[in-house]
């Protein structure tokens, strides 16, 4: 539920990135996945989860971080000098791979350890949940704390023009 929308609006939000302050669409989706990870927590510690808010929820982060991967694409020639590209991409594709393996890993400690301690996993989970927002609002937080000189826009006519000009480039080179 996830990943459709991340990889189906990912032409979409990458000519926004193009057109936009990449810095206020990191800002947005982190903004709505922090507001959707909270509900999630919410309904969970409350016990009024279900299957489909799981599922909506998970649609609807995927749709929010379609924005942050773009936008962060675009934010790199100007925070990372030409020349250390590959280190920076290097470093990049590093912590995000880690977030997959420890983020489920320390979610995973902390619902055992409230889970235990409460004798309720149901409230660990909401605390896990909890703990991601917290993640989600430190990044609304960096992005905007992110100065930046005169940012270079994308000059197509319209939003559909640089999604053509894009995959254009892609297919000749």
């Amino acid at each position: 539920a996830q990943a459709v929308p991340a990889v189906s609006f990912n032409l979409l939000t990458g000519a926004l990135a193009d057109r936009m302050d990449p810095r206020k669409l990191i800002m947005f989706g982190e903004g709505m996945a922090a507001a959707l990870t909270f509900i999630l927590a919410t309904l969970t510690l409350t016990g009024l989860i279900e299957v489909w808010h799981i599922l909506v929820i998970a649609f609807l982060t995927g749709a929010a971080l379609a924005f942050d991967q773009p936008a962060r694409r675009a934010l790199w020639p100007l925070l990372v000098p030409r020349h250390q590209f590959m280190f920076g991409a290097s470093m990049s594709q590093g912590i995000w791979n880690g977030t997959r393996v420890y983020a489920p890993a320390l979610g995973t400690g902390i619902i055992a350890l409230a889970g235990t301690i409460a004798g309720d996993f149901r409230l660990g989970a909401a605390v896990a949940f909890y703990v991601a927002c917290f993640g989600f609002i430190t990044m609304v937080t960096a992005a905007a704390s992110i100065h930046l000189g005169e940012i270079r826009r994308s000059q197509g006519a319209t939003i559909l023009h640089d999604i053509r000009d894009g995959l254009a480039f892609t297919y000749q080179n």
